[in-house]
Protein backbone atom coordinates (compact mmCIF):
# COMPACT_ATOMS: atom_id res chain seq x y z
CA UNK A 1 0.00 0.00 0.00
CA UNK A 2 1.93 3.02 -0.77
CA UNK A 3 1.57 6.19 0.84
CA UNK A 4 -0.46 9.47 -0.77
CA UNK A 5 2.15 11.58 -2.23
CA UNK A 6 1.75 14.40 0.28
CA UNK A 7 4.30 16.76 2.26
CA UNK A 8 3.11 15.15 5.42
CA UNK A 9 2.74 11.58 4.54
CA UNK A 10 6.45 10.68 5.92
CA UNK A 11 5.18 12.29 8.83
CA UNK A 12 2.00 10.33 9.30
CA UNK A 13 3.86 7.33 8.32
CA UNK A 14 6.24 7.45 11.00
CA UNK A 15 3.70 8.04 13.69
CA UNK A 16 1.38 5.27 12.79
CA UNK A 17 5.40 3.44 13.53
CA UNK A 18 5.05 4.59 16.65
CA UNK A 19 1.26 4.02 17.17
CA UNK A 20 2.10 0.44 16.36
CA UNK A 21 5.11 0.40 18.55
CA UNK A 22 3.17 2.00 21.65
CA UNK A 23 0.37 -0.11 21.13
CA UNK A 24 2.25 -3.07 21.25
CA UNK A 25 3.99 -1.82 24.31
CA UNK A 26 0.37 -1.63 26.07
CA UNK A 27 -0.95 -4.86 25.58
CA UNK A 28 1.50 -6.92 25.70
CA UNK A 29 2.81 -8.50 28.74
CA UNK A 30 6.22 -10.14 29.44
CA UNK A 31 4.81 -13.83 29.75
CA UNK A 32 2.85 -14.38 27.05
CA UNK A 33 2.62 -14.10 23.50
CA UNK A 34 0.48 -11.48 21.58
CA UNK A 35 -0.45 -10.12 18.63
CA UNK A 36 -2.18 -6.43 17.64
CA UNK A 37 -3.30 -4.90 13.91
CA UNK A 38 -2.14 -1.53 14.35
CA UNK A 39 -3.76 -1.14 11.22
CA UNK A 40 -7.25 -1.91 11.66
CA UNK A 41 -7.52 0.05 15.38
CA UNK A 42 -5.69 3.13 13.31
CA UNK A 43 -8.39 2.67 10.74
CA UNK A 44 -11.39 2.50 13.04
CA UNK A 45 -10.11 5.65 15.07
CA UNK A 46 -9.44 7.46 12.04
CA UNK A 47 -13.04 6.70 10.45
CA UNK A 48 -14.33 8.65 14.33
CA UNK A 49 -11.77 10.98 13.94
CA UNK A 50 -13.50 12.22 11.06
CA UNK A 51 -16.34 13.25 13.36
CA UNK A 52 -13.85 14.83 16.63
CA UNK A 53 -13.51 18.03 17.22
CA UNK A 54 -11.49 20.71 19.46
CA UNK A 55 -9.57 18.92 22.46
CA UNK A 56 -10.65 15.47 21.60
CA UNK A 57 -9.82 15.93 17.73
CA UNK A 58 -6.33 17.03 18.86
CA UNK A 59 -5.62 14.20 20.97
CA UNK A 60 -6.43 12.08 17.89
CA UNK A 61 -4.65 13.96 15.14
CA UNK A 62 -1.39 13.71 17.52
CA UNK A 63 -1.78 10.29 17.97
CA UNK A 64 -2.60 9.34 14.20
CA UNK A 65 -0.58 11.64 12.70
CA UNK A 66 1.60 13.80 14.86
CA UNK A 67 -0.86 16.54 14.21
CA UNK A 68 -1.14 16.41 10.19
CA UNK A 69 -3.37 18.35 8.76
CA UNK A 70 -6.58 16.33 9.14
CA UNK A 71 -7.74 16.40 5.53
CA UNK A 72 -4.73 14.67 4.74
CA UNK A 73 -5.13 11.97 7.49
CA UNK A 74 -8.06 10.99 5.65
CA UNK A 75 -6.73 10.88 2.35
CA UNK A 76 -3.83 8.80 3.86
CA UNK A 77 -6.04 5.59 4.74
CA UNK A 78 -8.36 6.66 1.77
CA UNK A 79 -5.27 5.88 -0.45
CA UNK A 80 -3.54 2.88 1.70
CA UNK A 81 -7.62 1.21 1.83
CA UNK A 82 -7.81 1.62 -2.18
CA UNK A 83 -4.76 0.52 -2.65
CA UNK A 84 -5.35 -2.68 -0.84
CA UNK A 85 -8.26 -3.15 -3.11
CA UNK A 86 -6.49 -2.30 -5.99
CA UNK A 87 -3.64 -4.29 -5.19
CA UNK A 88 -5.30 -7.39 -5.10
CA UNK A 89 -6.93 -7.80 -8.83
CA UNK A 90 -3.46 -9.28 -9.75
CA UNK A 91 -2.14 -10.18 -6.26
CA UNK A 92 -1.48 -13.97 -5.46
CA UNK A 93 -2.38 -13.35 -2.04
CA UNK A 94 -5.45 -12.48 -0.24
CA UNK A 95 -5.12 -8.87 1.63
CA UNK A 96 -9.04 -7.45 2.52
CA UNK A 97 -10.00 -4.77 4.55
CA UNK A 98 -13.33 -3.91 5.45
CA UNK A 99 -15.39 -0.83 7.01
CA UNK A 100 -18.83 -0.82 8.26
CA UNK A 101 -20.86 1.69 10.53
CA UNK A 102 -24.06 0.40 12.28
CA UNK A 103 -26.01 3.11 13.11
CA UNK A 104 -28.91 3.40 15.65
CA UNK A 105 -32.60 3.33 14.24
CA UNK A 106 -34.00 7.15 13.87
CA UNK A 107 -30.42 8.59 15.15
CA UNK A 108 -29.87 11.20 12.50
CA UNK A 109 -25.52 11.47 11.26
CA UNK A 110 -24.20 14.71 10.01
CA UNK A 111 -24.37 14.15 5.83
CA UNK A 112 -20.13 15.33 6.17
CA UNK A 113 -19.88 12.66 8.46
CA UNK A 114 -21.55 10.12 6.36
CA UNK A 115 -19.85 11.09 3.16
CA UNK A 116 -16.08 11.01 4.64
CA UNK A 117 -17.11 7.46 5.93
CA UNK A 118 -18.42 6.44 2.15
CA UNK A 119 -15.97 8.59 0.44
CA UNK A 120 -12.37 7.69 1.42
CA UNK A 121 -13.14 4.47 3.36
CA UNK A 122 -15.47 3.10 1.44
CA UNK A 123 -17.47 2.11 4.57
CA UNK A 124 -21.22 1.47 4.24
CA UNK A 125 -23.38 2.75 6.67
CA UNK A 126 -26.52 0.15 8.09
CA UNK A 127 -29.44 1.25 10.54
CA UNK A 128 -30.22 -0.95 13.63
CA UNK A 129 -32.18 -1.71 16.27
CA UNK A 130 -29.60 -1.42 19.60
CA UNK A 131 -32.08 -2.59 21.81
CA UNK A 132 -32.84 -5.98 20.14
CA UNK A 133 -29.31 -6.29 21.29
CA UNK A 134 -29.72 -10.16 20.27
CA UNK A 135 -30.66 -9.30 17.61
CA UNK A 136 -27.88 -6.83 15.95
CA UNK A 137 -25.30 -8.61 17.80
CA UNK A 138 -25.57 -11.58 15.44
CA UNK A 139 -25.95 -9.29 12.75
CA UNK A 140 -22.60 -7.22 13.43
CA UNK A 141 -20.84 -10.85 14.14
CA UNK A 142 -22.32 -12.65 10.95
CA UNK A 143 -20.92 -9.58 8.99
CA UNK A 144 -17.26 -9.65 10.59
CA UNK A 145 -17.28 -13.40 10.50
CA UNK A 146 -17.94 -13.42 6.62
CA UNK A 147 -15.24 -10.56 6.53
CA UNK A 148 -12.53 -12.54 8.10
CA UNK A 149 -13.24 -15.88 6.31
CA UNK A 150 -14.82 -17.47 9.54
CA UNK A 151 -11.72 -16.62 11.33
CA UNK A 152 -13.07 -14.26 13.92
CA UNK A 153 -16.18 -15.07 15.31
CA UNK A 154 -18.39 -13.56 17.69
CA UNK A 155 -16.51 -10.24 18.16
CA UNK A 156 -19.47 -8.81 19.69
CA UNK A 157 -21.43 -9.68 23.01
CA UNK A 158 -25.35 -8.84 23.18
CA UNK A 159 -24.54 -6.68 26.47
CA UNK A 160 -22.00 -4.74 24.50
CA UNK A 161 -24.92 -3.26 23.08
CA UNK A 162 -28.27 -1.05 24.74
CA UNK A 163 -30.21 1.41 24.27
CA UNK A 164 -27.59 4.43 24.39
CA UNK A 165 -25.51 2.81 21.46
CA UNK A 166 -25.60 5.60 19.06
CA UNK A 167 -23.06 3.70 16.44
CA UNK A 168 -20.60 0.94 15.88
CA UNK A 169 -17.84 1.01 13.88
CA UNK A 170 -16.00 -1.88 12.33
CA UNK A 171 -12.45 -2.78 10.66
CA UNK A 172 -11.77 -6.54 9.26
CA UNK A 173 -8.73 -6.88 7.74
CA UNK A 174 -8.01 -10.54 6.42
CA UNK A 175 -4.56 -11.72 4.91
CA UNK A 176 -3.58 -15.10 3.51
CA UNK A 177 -0.19 -15.34 1.96
CA UNK A 178 1.96 -18.13 0.73
CA UNK A 179 5.94 -17.65 0.92
CA UNK A 180 7.81 -16.47 -2.03
CA UNK A 181 9.96 -19.45 -0.83
CA UNK A 182 8.56 -21.61 1.17
CA UNK A 183 10.15 -23.97 4.24
CA UNK A 184 9.60 -27.96 2.83
CA UNK A 185 7.48 -29.47 5.41
CA UNK A 186 10.00 -32.52 5.54
CA UNK A 187 12.57 -30.31 7.31
CA UNK A 188 10.59 -29.12 10.11
CA UNK A 189 11.89 -31.08 13.27
CA UNK A 190 11.21 -30.40 16.95
CA UNK A 191 13.65 -28.08 18.87
CA UNK A 192 13.99 -26.41 21.95
CA UNK A 193 12.74 -22.78 22.24
CA UNK A 194 14.10 -20.55 25.06
CA UNK A 195 10.91 -18.56 26.27
CA UNK A 196 12.43 -17.23 29.31
CA UNK A 197 15.62 -17.97 31.73
CA UNK A 198 14.07 -20.92 33.68
CA UNK A 199 11.48 -22.24 30.70
CA UNK A 200 12.28 -23.91 27.73
CA UNK A 201 9.39 -25.58 25.43
CA UNK A 202 9.39 -28.42 22.23
CA UNK A 203 8.36 -26.35 19.32
CA UNK A 204 8.40 -27.53 15.48
CA UNK A 205 10.98 -25.29 13.70
CA UNK A 206 10.90 -24.87 10.18
CA UNK A 207 14.34 -24.36 8.24
CA UNK A 208 15.04 -22.83 5.18
CA UNK A 209 18.21 -21.50 2.86
CA UNK A 210 17.74 -18.94 0.48
CA UNK A 211 18.17 -15.10 -0.45
CA UNK A 212 16.23 -13.20 2.02
CA UNK A 213 15.76 -9.42 3.31
CA UNK A 214 18.40 -9.23 5.97
CA UNK A 215 20.22 -6.30 8.38
CA UNK A 216 21.47 -6.94 11.90
CA UNK A 217 23.24 -4.25 14.28
CA UNK A 218 24.80 -5.11 17.29
CA UNK A 219 21.46 -5.31 19.47
CA UNK A 220 19.47 -7.40 16.75
CA UNK A 221 19.00 -9.22 13.64
CA UNK A 222 16.38 -8.39 11.32
CA UNK A 223 15.32 -11.01 8.86
CA UNK A 224 12.33 -10.09 5.87
CA UNK A 225 10.98 -12.84 3.77
CA UNK A 226 8.96 -12.15 0.93
CA UNK A 227 5.12 -13.50 0.26
CA UNK A 228 4.29 -14.69 -3.63
CA UNK A 229 4.14 -10.91 -5.93
CA UNK A 230 6.39 -9.51 -3.34
CA UNK A 231 4.15 -6.99 -1.92
CA UNK A 232 3.84 -8.22 1.84
CA UNK A 233 6.63 -8.79 3.93
CA UNK A 234 7.08 -10.28 7.30
CA UNK A 235 9.63 -9.34 9.28
CA UNK A 236 11.43 -10.81 12.15
CA UNK A 237 13.30 -9.11 14.78
CA UNK A 238 15.75 -10.64 17.01
CA UNK A 239 17.21 -9.29 19.80
CA UNK A 240 20.83 -10.86 19.96
CA UNK A 241 20.37 -10.88 24.17
CA UNK A 242 18.46 -14.10 24.13
CA UNK A 243 15.94 -12.60 27.07
CA UNK A 244 16.04 -8.85 25.85
CA UNK A 245 13.13 -8.39 23.28
CA UNK A 246 11.42 -6.18 26.49
CA UNK A 247 14.37 -3.78 26.79
CA UNK A 248 14.59 -3.86 22.55
CA UNK A 249 11.35 -2.92 21.64
CA UNK A 250 11.64 -0.10 24.80
CA UNK A 251 14.25 1.99 22.81
CA UNK A 252 12.39 1.07 19.42
CA UNK A 253 10.42 3.91 18.10
CA UNK A 254 8.71 4.12 14.48
CA UNK A 255 11.68 6.55 13.08
CA UNK A 256 14.25 3.61 14.05
CA UNK A 257 11.80 0.85 12.91
CA UNK A 258 11.58 2.25 9.38
CA UNK A 259 15.12 2.86 9.22
CA UNK A 260 15.82 -0.81 9.67
CA UNK A 261 12.59 -2.03 7.48
CA UNK A 262 13.93 0.35 4.64
CA UNK A 263 18.02 -0.30 5.39
CA UNK A 264 18.23 -3.89 4.44
CA UNK A 265 20.69 -6.23 2.30
CA UNK A 266 19.73 -9.20 0.36
CA UNK A 267 21.88 -11.99 1.41
CA UNK A 268 21.55 -15.73 1.82
CA UNK A 269 20.34 -16.81 5.23
CA UNK A 270 19.82 -20.00 6.71
CA UNK A 271 16.38 -19.44 8.58
CA UNK A 272 14.88 -21.25 11.80
CA UNK A 273 11.40 -20.50 12.83
CA UNK A 274 9.03 -21.77 15.14
CA UNK A 275 5.65 -22.50 13.56
CA UNK A 276 2.62 -20.79 15.44
CA UNK A 277 -0.70 -19.87 15.47
CA UNK A 278 -2.32 -17.08 18.02
CA UNK A 279 -5.55 -15.72 19.32
CA UNK A 280 -5.99 -12.57 21.26
CA UNK A 281 -8.78 -10.26 22.20
CA UNK A 282 -7.79 -6.60 23.27
CA UNK A 283 -10.15 -4.06 25.34
CA UNK A 284 -7.93 -1.12 24.15
CA UNK A 285 -9.87 1.60 26.08
CA UNK A 286 -7.09 1.94 28.41
CA UNK A 287 -4.08 1.54 26.19
CA UNK A 288 -5.38 4.42 23.87
CA UNK A 289 -6.05 6.75 27.16
CA UNK A 290 -2.17 5.82 28.24
CA UNK A 291 -1.10 6.64 24.42
CA UNK A 292 -2.66 10.40 24.76
CA UNK A 293 -6.43 9.95 23.32
CA UNK A 294 -8.25 10.21 26.61
CA UNK A 295 -10.62 12.52 26.12
CA UNK A 296 -12.74 10.52 23.89
CA UNK A 297 -13.98 8.31 26.69
CA UNK A 298 -15.00 11.01 28.79
CA UNK A 299 -18.30 12.68 28.93
CA UNK A 300 -15.89 15.92 27.63
CA UNK A 301 -15.93 14.03 24.49
CA UNK A 302 -16.28 16.07 21.63
CA UNK A 303 -18.05 14.32 18.45
CA UNK A 304 -20.00 17.14 17.08
CA UNK A 305 -19.10 16.04 13.94
CA UNK A 306 -20.96 13.27 13.56
CA UNK A 307 -24.27 14.04 14.64
CA UNK A 308 -25.97 17.67 15.95
CA UNK A 309 -28.70 15.87 18.53
CA UNK A 310 -26.49 14.67 20.96
CA UNK A 311 -23.22 14.47 22.71
CA UNK A 312 -21.13 11.05 22.16
CA UNK A 313 -18.48 9.59 23.32
CA UNK A 314 -16.67 5.91 22.48
CA UNK A 315 -17.42 3.93 25.18
CA UNK A 316 -15.25 0.87 24.00
CA UNK A 317 -12.47 -0.23 21.50
CA UNK A 318 -12.17 -3.92 21.01
CA UNK A 319 -10.33 -5.57 18.50
CA UNK A 320 -9.94 -9.36 18.03
CA UNK A 321 -6.89 -10.96 16.17
CA UNK A 322 -5.28 -14.45 14.85
CA UNK A 323 -2.53 -15.16 13.33
CA UNK A 324 -0.93 -18.17 12.26
CA UNK A 325 2.71 -19.02 10.65
CA UNK A 326 3.31 -22.36 8.97
CA UNK A 327 5.71 -24.24 5.77
CA UNK A 328 3.49 -22.45 3.36
CA UNK A 329 2.65 -18.97 4.79
CA UNK A 330 0.72 -16.80 6.91
CA UNK A 331 -1.75 -14.16 7.53
CA UNK A 332 -0.47 -10.95 7.85
CA UNK A 333 1.08 -7.95 5.88
CA UNK A 334 4.78 -6.59 4.86
CA UNK A 335 6.42 -3.57 3.89
CA UNK A 336 7.00 -3.42 0.21
CA UNK A 337 10.98 -4.02 -1.10
CA UNK A 338 12.51 -0.58 -1.95
CA UNK A 339 16.62 -0.46 -3.61
CA UNK A 340 17.10 -3.32 -3.05
CA UNK A 341 21.06 -4.33 -2.11
CA UNK A 342 22.86 -7.22 -2.15
CA UNK A 343 25.56 -7.76 0.62
CA UNK A 344 29.07 -6.44 -0.02
CA UNK A 345 30.71 -9.56 1.63
CA UNK A 346 31.99 -12.11 -0.34
CA UNK A 347 29.36 -14.39 -2.55
CA UNK A 348 29.34 -17.75 -0.06
CA UNK A 349 29.14 -15.49 2.64
CA UNK A 350 25.87 -16.93 4.73
CA UNK A 351 24.05 -15.54 7.82
CA UNK A 352 21.92 -17.42 10.56
CA UNK A 353 18.83 -16.08 12.08
CA UNK A 354 17.91 -18.66 14.68
CA UNK A 355 15.17 -17.57 16.11
CA UNK A 356 14.86 -20.02 19.13
CA UNK A 357 14.34 -17.29 21.95
CA UNK A 358 11.47 -14.41 22.31
CA UNK A 359 10.98 -12.44 18.66
CA UNK A 360 8.85 -9.85 17.18
CA UNK A 361 7.08 -10.13 14.40
CA UNK A 362 5.73 -7.16 11.37
CA UNK A 363 3.94 -7.74 9.14
CA UNK A 364 4.12 -5.09 6.53
CA UNK A 365 3.19 -3.49 3.46
CA UNK A 366 4.57 -0.70 1.64
CA UNK A 367 5.63 0.52 4.63
CA UNK A 368 2.75 -0.10 6.60
CA UNK A 369 2.79 -2.32 9.50
CA UNK A 370 -0.69 -4.19 9.05
CA UNK A 371 0.15 -6.87 12.48
CA UNK A 372 2.39 -6.81 14.95
CA UNK A 373 3.14 -10.31 16.91
CA UNK A 374 5.38 -10.98 20.08
CA UNK A 375 6.08 -14.34 20.68
CA UNK A 376 7.19 -15.76 24.06
CA UNK A 377 4.56 -18.75 24.27
CA UNK A 378 3.77 -20.90 21.26
CA UNK A 379 1.10 -23.36 20.67
CA UNK A 380 0.59 -25.63 17.31
CA UNK A 381 -2.43 -24.90 16.18
CA UNK A 382 -2.59 -24.75 12.13
CA UNK A 383 -4.36 -22.30 10.49
CA UNK A 384 -3.10 -20.10 7.11
CA UNK A 385 -5.53 -16.70 7.82
CA UNK A 386 -4.96 -13.62 9.34
CA UNK A 387 -7.81 -11.97 10.47
CA UNK A 388 -7.86 -8.53 12.72
CA UNK A 389 -11.16 -6.51 13.64
CA UNK A 390 -11.69 -3.58 15.68
CA UNK A 391 -14.79 -2.68 16.83
CA UNK A 392 -15.90 1.17 18.12
CA UNK A 393 -18.87 1.60 20.39
CA UNK A 394 -19.64 5.10 20.84
CA UNK A 395 -23.21 6.13 23.25
CA UNK A 396 -24.01 9.47 24.81
CA UNK A 397 -21.96 10.87 27.75
CA UNK A 398 -23.71 11.61 30.97
CA UNK A 399 -24.15 14.97 30.08
CA UNK A 400 -26.19 13.68 27.40
CA UNK A 401 -22.80 12.49 24.67
CA UNK A 402 -23.68 9.06 23.56
CA UNK A 403 -20.90 6.08 23.59
CA UNK A 404 -19.79 4.62 19.71
CA UNK A 405 -18.41 1.44 19.44
CA UNK A 406 -15.58 0.10 17.01
CA UNK A 407 -14.98 -3.29 16.11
Amino acid sequence: MSAPPSPNSAQILEAQADFALNLLREVSTDDCSCIVSPFSVAVSLSMVYAGAKEKTGEEMGKLLAKGAPESEVHNYFGALLKSVTNGQKNSSNTLETVNKVYVKKGFSVKSAFKGQIEQNYGGQLETVDFENSEGTAKTINNFVKKATHQKIRDLITPNALDKNTRLVLINALYFKGTWAVTFKSQLTVEAKFHVDEKTTKQLEMMHLKASLIYSEDTQLQLLGMPYKGEKEFMFVLLPKERFGLAKLLAQLDGKKLMELIKNWYKCTVKVELPKFTLEATHKLNKPLTNMGMATAFTDGANFGGITAEEPLLISEVVQKAFIEVNEEGTVAAAATAKNVRYCSSSPGKEYRFVADHPFCVFLIRDDTVLFRKVTAHQNRRRHLARPRTALIEVQPTDAAPMPMEFG
